[in-house]
């Protein structure tokens, strides 16, 4: 994904998307099933920490469901 958005606002539009599509937050079930989950894992080579956001995602090491399928689409990433 190629982007002007600063990762912030990227993440705003992330969860805007999610929203739409049906996903409704439950804190109580934070690792729930749901219908979409749309995670804002790198920003290029970039390091972000905001409030609600850290990039690169600070669980993508342990997630080989992420890091697999991440590595075919972007194999140079790191």
């Amino acid at each position: 994904l190629l982007t002007r958005l600063p990762p912030g606002e990227l993440l705003g539009k992330l969860l805007a998307i999610e929203t739409a599509m049906g996903r409704v937050r439950d804190p109580a079930e934070r690792w729930g099933p749901r219908t979409l989950d749309l995670d804002l894992l790198a920003y290029g080579e970039r390091r972000v920490r905001e409030a609600g956001l850290e990039v690169p995602h600070p669980g993508i090491a342990g997630r080989n469901f992420v890091l697999l399928p991440l590595l075919e689409v972007a194999p140079g990433l790191w």
